[in-house]
């Protein structure tokens, strides 16, 4: 099976230089083409700019005026050694939401600091993001490098910073590379101006990042509709971890009927097993006299191994960037994947500002925008997920207010005893 791109989000504070960067490292891969050079050209004439590689990863006139990344961006280019998916996110504070909708999906993370200016914020803010969710392979890209003289003594000192506020999160940085994304220097190799580094390029660095092998996880396939096909109950659905066969017995959770995999259904017609990430149709037969039955939500999983969690309780660690607080008592909508049930906060065990990282611990009545807090729900109806730590497709969910998403968070492990906070 061909290896999948590494899916690494690239995220820094406003102006420290990340678009550029995402811009310059298409430019020196070979990943952009002639027609979307002399777009580069004409859009930096009109804004007054020259070579403005963050143009190329910009998508929207406002960005390209303003010099501001709003949503985020998914961005693909290749190396000698392997391909990744780019996920360009917003440094904004009034950007959270998109910043965090692609955080979610990403395996690893490159965090933008500029040499002139240090860690700020929203640094800090990108960092616990990436705490929270699990996103523990992380690499430094010291930007701008040319605005400091190079000065190995300037790196040394913003790399120290960074690492202290990274190690505050309990994430040790893989590598921290002084780059210069305006000039290319050190992106795909090592660069003159800076000889008194010894370290690896931020693209040989950023190689490094051992992948993930998703279909080595216990199979997990959501169902987003069912239907029949020649009088057989299908489903269709992705397949979010694992692998899957024809024959294979499954349980389709939350009533935990068995069922087995009759066909798998594809066009063109194939018969080799689904993978991770595959968007198929499964033609089931009923197990032990039971009904073969699955409906939208349902999660199928296979029979042998550990069970998916079932509860109408679930403790997540929430974003939240609504604009009232989540309270105590609230109800609100409560996606994930396929699932949707309305869930109300029974408790919020600490909360966690997300400019300052300072922690209140114990009990909270609210929590406010754009911070974190630790948040127990109870759900009108059974729900199927997995400690995000496992398995991420079911260890992530939304909350919405009126139809409007106003936060987003991860499943933790079982709530922890007379209301101390989890480790």
């Amino acid at each position: 099976m061909q290896a999948q791109p590494l899916r690494l989000v690239i995220a820094g504070q406003a102006d420290h230089g990340k678009s550029t960067l995402i811009g310059r490292l298409l430019l020196d891969t070979g990943s952009i083409d002639s027609e979307r050079l002399e777009d580069l050209r004409r859009c930096s004439e009109e804004a007054g700019m020259t070579n403005q590689w963050a143009f190329l990863v910009d998508q929207f006139e406002s960005e390209r005026l303003e010099g501001l990344t709003i949503d985020a961006s998914h961005v693909f280019f290749r190396t000698a050694a392997r391909a990744f998916v780019l996920i360009d996110v917003p440094g904004q504070a009034q950007f959270l939401r998109n910043m965090i909708t692609g955080a979610t999906h990403a395996e690893a993370a490159l965090l933008v600091v500029a040499a002139d200016e240090g860690p700020g914020d929203q640094t800090r803010r990108h960092a616990l993001l990436a705490a929270l969710l699990g996103i523990e392979r992380l690499v430094v890209a010291c930007n701008k490098m040319d605005l400091v003289g190079f000065s190995e003594e300037r790196f040394a000192r913003v790399a120290a910073e960074t690492r202290a506020l990274l190690a505050s999160l309990a994430i040790e940085p893989l590598c921290v590379v002084p780059i210069s994304a305006g000039r290319g220097d050190n992106l795909l190799a090592p660069g003159a101006a800076m000889p008194w580094y010894s370290g690896p390029s931020l693209v040989e660095a950023i190689e490094r990042i051992a992948a993930l092998e998703p279909d080595a996880l216990p199979a997990r396939f959501v169902v987003q509709d069912s239907y029949a096909f020649d009088g057989r109950p299908c489903v269709a659905g992705r397949l979010v971890s694992g692998l899957l066969r024809e024959g294979d017995r499954l349980l389709a959770y939350p009533a935990e009927s068995p069922a087995r995999i009759r066909e798998i259904l594809r066009f063109p017609e194939r018969h080799d097993p689904a993978e991770t990430g595959e968007c198929v149709a499964l033609a089931l037969e009923a197990e032990a006299g039971g009904a073969a039955e699955a409906g939208r939500g349902s999660v199928l999983a296979e029979a042998r191994g550990a069970a998916p969690t079932v509860s109408r309780g679930l403790m997540g660690r929430v974003f939240w960037w609504g604009e009232d607080p989540l309270e105590l008592g609230q109800g609100l909508t409560l996606r994930c994947s396929t699932q949707e049930t309305v869930a109300s906060v029974t408790e919020i065990f600490r909360t966690i500002d997300s400019s300052t990282l300072e922690v209140a611990e114990g009990g909270a009545q609210r929590l406010d925008a754009p911070n974190v807090g630790d948040v127990l729900f109870a759900a009108e109806r059974e729900i199927v997920t997995e400690p995000f730590q496992r398995l991420p497709a079911l260890g992530r969910f939304v909350l919405e207010r009126k139809g409007v998403a106003a936060g987003a968070g991860i499943v933790l492990p079982d709530p922890p005893p007379s209301g101390r906070s989890p480790a």
